[in-house]
């Protein structure tokens, strides 16, 4: 399971050390990162979470998907991050031998 979380539905205002306490509740956080408009700097209303175990991650969602949070009357979204590898990032190799022994 990912510890990384997706969180939508955040009020623009929104900061890294509010999502920080926030998320504190559930467990230990990694790291925080708001996405900000690259032009204002203002946030873009979601943000990337990382908890420090699975478990965090899980108390996360449970206690924290569909909470109200800084006064915004939309509920917060929170989603689990999957990675999926390219297969165009692993080498594989065969060879073949076109003569017979």
């Amino acid at each position: 399971m990912s510890r990384k979380l997706y969180v939508g539905n955040l009020p623009y205002e929104t900061n890294e050390s509010d999502l920080q306490a926030l998320f504190a509740a559930a467990g230990d956080v990694e790291s925080v990162n708001v996405i900000r408009d690259r032009e204002t700097g203002r946030a873009r209303g979601f943000a990337f979470v990382e908890m420090a175990s699975d478990e965090g991650a899980r108390q996360a969602v449970t206690q924290l998907n569909e909470r109200e949070f800084g006064g915004r009357e939309q509920r917060l979204q929170i989603r689990f991050i999957r990675f999926v590898r390219k297969v165009s990032d692993v080498q594989l190799s065969t060879h073949h031998s076109l003569h017979a022994p």
